[in-house]
């Protein structure tokens, strides 16, 4: 319950944030200057999260960092609707989690960190 809690909130954020962009841009920059540094980190398999988290970047005046895979997933892996694909093995073995290329270097200078991902099946990616 905690995590679709969360989930509701990035997401929510997310659109609140990319929907204000024109006009509060330069407010939220300041904003930010003044209560210290921003982090948008994201996971993007295809691409949508990846644009998203852009925005919220530019918008925030924050750094980004993007989560990549140690492998990085095919066109098949990708295919959900295949039961033996990477996608569907991982979701349906939530203890799975895969490998990242790296981590975050000096997380503990953020003092606001957005977490963006996909929703599959209904939850977040276990790369996540």
């Amino acid at each position: 319950m905690k995590i679709k809690k969360l989930i509701c909130a990035v997401v929510g954020g997310l659109i609140t944030l990319s929907s204000c962009a024109e006009k509060k841009g330069t407010e939220m920059k300041e904003n930010n200057e003044e209560n210290g540094k921003v982090l948008v980190t994201y996971f993007s398999a295809t691409g949508n999260t990846r644009r998203a988290a852009n925005e919220l970047a530019d918008v925030m005046g924050a750094d980004v960092f993007e989560i990549k895979p140690e492998k990085a997933y095919s066109d098949a892996d990708l295919d959900w609707t295949d039961s033996t694909s990477r996608c569907y093995y991982e979701m349906h073995n939530l203890d799975h989690r895969p490998a990242v290329a790296e981590t975050v270097k000096n997380m503990a200078d953020y003092d606001t960190v957005f977490v963006g991902f996909p929703i599959w099946w209904y939850i977040a990616p276990t790369i996540i």
